[in-house]
């Protein structure tokens, strides 16, 4: 049975309530309000007014002592109902935190932590790393301004609650605000429409929690103080009506001019029924009360004697049905929100990793399974390999003829194509005259050596000529000579068969 212990302190009392999840079922097994101060010593606070103003280090010694008066009486009452080392909920009022409503550039919600954090250092008085700190988004739009109430919680209140819970024996798990905790429990019994601007109204001793809400989120949260006495007396009532009338006020500066729509008193409906009145007829607005009792289950014992002011522990009681619950609270100074980690692939890992080891296991057996039958196949392939070899050796040894075809045919010239289109473009005889002709190739091409008797203008047409169907004419020597009667010049050229004619 999974048991959960939270607490508040206050001016000079602690509260203290002890639940247990029974199957699902969240059973408030005791809800105690305690005395911190001393037999025979005023608080603190008291002390300081009536003494004057304290010595240097005098304040520092008072919350030490109160917060060691406070733990003291924790492990007393924790020791007489039997109740050993627990985690513990610690809830804070509005009064001892600072609130800042602050406007951020649009940004991712995975950003927005990082960037929230960075604009409270600008905006907090006296904020540093030690400060605990978180935030509520009032805008959820990335592509829009985004809007966020922040909280910060001092270093100093914070050293005092852990003392507190080290001397009650008892482990610090979360920092909620108790104007929060105690929304979530009103959120529970579905009286919060979130499409409203609902004003909810927790008196205590001698404050009142004003939590505005909208949206599935509180908006506005302040703390007024009140006169002591009890929920009927006139002035306290007085004080309470200017007090909400002024939160209203700022609610509707803050909200641009958006009104409360609906009132609602945190407590018993027949305790507070003077105040419902009294609310429906000073304000333009529809009050109602809750009952925090209706959304917990009380133990037996509890039931046969109930808290005498319930609406005092509905905070406590809604950061533990939060907690036993399983879900996160809006405000949580110990476990703020912050950028996510990154995804986490370790799942992969081993997925990837166990379907690798099943992949080789199945290869290895696989393996196991082929080595006979490959062994079997072994001495057949050697006989075939025998035969094979034969007819590769005589296949290579074509291969290598056919080879040697073909490169001597790509180095081969069609003489008599060459021939027949030198005859094409030689002069006619009367102009010309070979005397010898001799055919030869090489890696280059091939080359026609000739010689012979022309006229002189038939020497400069045949270069010409052969020049324009792709061969290049070189002339080698010419001269003068009347040794034959038709011919005036003697000639030797050499036509070169470039590889691009070849190619043709």
């Amino acid at each position: 049975m999974a048991r959960l212990i939270a607490f508040e302190r206050g001016s000079d009392r602690v509260r203290l309530v002890v639940a247990a999840d029974r199957g699902g079922r969240v059973v408030v097994e005791h809800s105690l309000s305690l005395p911190c101060a001393e037999p025979g010593k005023l608080p603190p606070s008291d002390e300081s007014a009536t003494a004057g103003a304290p010595p240097e280090g005098a304040s520092g010694a008072r919350e030490t002592a109160a917060a060691s008066a406070c733990g003291k009486a924790l492990a007393a009452a924790l020791a007489e109902l039997g109740i050993g080392r627990h985690e513990a909920i610690v809830a804070v009022g509005r009064d001892q935190v600072e609130l800042r409503q602050m406007s951020l550039p649009p940004s991712p919600d995975d950003e927005l932590p990082e960037l929230v954090r960075f604009q409270a250092s600008r905006e907090f008085h006296q904020f540093d790393d030690d400060w605990l700190f978180d935030y509520i988004p009032l805008t959820d739009e990335p592509s829009q301004p985004r809007e966020v109430l922040a909280a910060a919680l001092a270093p100093e209140t914070a050293n005092e609650l852990r003392a507190i819970c080290t001397a009650a024996g008892l482990e610090l798990k979360r920092l909620v605000l108790r104007p929060c905790a105690t929304a979530s429990l009103v959120v529970r019994s579905g009286l919060l429409d979130d499409a409203k601007l609902t004003l909810l109204i927790d008196p205590a001793e001698e404050s009142v929690d004003l939590t505005a809400w909208t949206g599935g989120r509180p908006v506005f949260m302040r703390t007024a103080r009140l006169p002591g006495g009890e929920l009927d007396d006139d002035d306290r009532r007085f004080v309470l009506l200017g007090e909400i009338r002024r939160t209203l006020a700022a609610v509707q500066n803050q909200l641009d001019g958006r009104r409360v729509e609906s009132l609602l008193v945190v407590g018993s409906p027949s305790d507070h029924a003077a105040l419902i009145r009294a609310l429906s007829e000073s304000f333009d607005a529809s009050a109602a009360a809750f009952d925090p009792q209706s959304q917990v289950e009380l133990s037996a014992q509890l039931k046969q004697q109930p808290p005498a002011q319930p609406e005092q522990f509905a905070a406590l009681w809604g950061a533990l049905a939060d907690e036993l619950g399983g879900g996160r609270p809006t405000l949580d100074f110990l476990h703020p929100r912050r950028r996510p980690p990154p995804p986490s692939r370790r799942r992969q890992y081993i997925l990837a990793g166990s379907a690798i080891g099943a992949v080789l296991v199945g290869w290895f057996l696989f393996q196991r399974m082929q080595r006979n039958w490959l062994e079997s196949e072994l001495d057949g392939l050697n006989e075939q390999l025998k035969t094979v070899s034969v007819q590769v050796e005589r296949a290579q040894k074509l291969d290598a003829k056919v080879r040697e075809i073909e490169k001597w045919t790509s180095e081969d010239i069609v003489w008599l194509d060459e021939l027949h289109q030198l005859s094409k473009t030689f002069p006619p005889a009367k102009e010309a005259m070979l005397r010898q002709m001799s055919l030869s190739t090489g890696p280059r091409g091939g080359e026609i050596k000739i010689d012979g008797f022309a006229q002189a203008d038939a020497i400069a047409r045949l270069h010409e000529g052969r020049s324009e169907n792709g061969h290049r004419v070189v002339e080698k020597d010419s001269a003068k000579d009347s040794s034959q009667k038709y011919y005036d010049w003697k000639f030797s050229a050499s036509v070169l068969v470039t590889p691009e004619k070849k190619k043709q």
